[in-house]
């Protein structure tokens, strides 16, 4: 699997920030995740500098998701990349 990184998402990600969730999208099971907007499930592939990516299945397609934090607050959360088998 890979992550085809979406060009203009709202959320700015820093190469270190692809890079660690492309390492960790090799050792994540897809076949554990519900749909995200029903259940809420995903993996962690990247959590740091304000940010938590997530690998996640909406509307039937696996999604790289990133949640934007600040202050203790969630500030934005979107699709930033596409994962394809």
């Amino acid at each position: 699997m890979r992550v085809r990184w979406l060009e203009g998402a709202p959320v700015e990600l820093s190469e270190e920030a692809r890079r660690r969730a492309e390492g960790a999208l090799s050792r994540a099971d897809p076949s554990s995740l519900g749909d995200y907007e029903e259940d809420g499930s995903f993996e962690t592939l990247y959590s740091g500098e304000g940010l938590h990516l997530k690998l996640a299945r909406v509307e039937g397609r696996l999604v790289a998701l990133a949640a934007a934090w600040a202050c203790g607050g969630l500030i934005e959360e979107c699709i930033v990349g596409e994962v394809e088998e």
